[in-house]
């Protein structure tokens, strides 16, 4: 991504973004983009402005790249949960948690808000 900023009182400004990878086919289905957009949140809710976290950044992308590419959006969705507590540090490799939301939503003291319609797009 391209993007010109410019320094404020606060934080800086972004002035002009240009995204360089569009994903097409994520806007052209509900489902995907429902998805995509509680991967966005989740990243957004579980991070802080001044932590940078470019692992996290990467699995996003890789992600967002899967459900560009990709059908089986309940299993992404699962292994989008567990790989970013894995990067996070709450959860170490080989183990599962048992419930993937109740995790994220414990570590951030917030509701995922897009929870409730993503996880109704993609129930059976």
């Amino acid at each position: 991504m391209n993007f010109s900023w410019s320094r404020s009182k606060g934080l800086p400004l972004i002035l002009e973004v240009k995204v360089e990878t569009p994903f097409p086919n994520i806007k052209k289905n509900l489902n995907k983009m429902a998805l995509a957009f509680y991967f966005c949140e989740v990243v957004k809710k579980v991070t802080r402005e001044e932590d940078p976290h470019p692992d996290l950044y990467d699995i996003l992308l890789d992600y967002l790249s899967q459900i560009e590419l990709g059908s089986l959006l309940k299993t992404l969705r699962q292994n989008f949960l567990h790989d970013t507590l894995i990067t996070l540090g709450y959860l170490t490799h080989g183990n599962k948690a048992t419930n993937y939301d109740a995790e994220i939503e414990a570590i951030t003291e917030k509701r995922i808000n897009s929870f409730r319609v993503g996880k109704a797009m993609l129930s059976p």
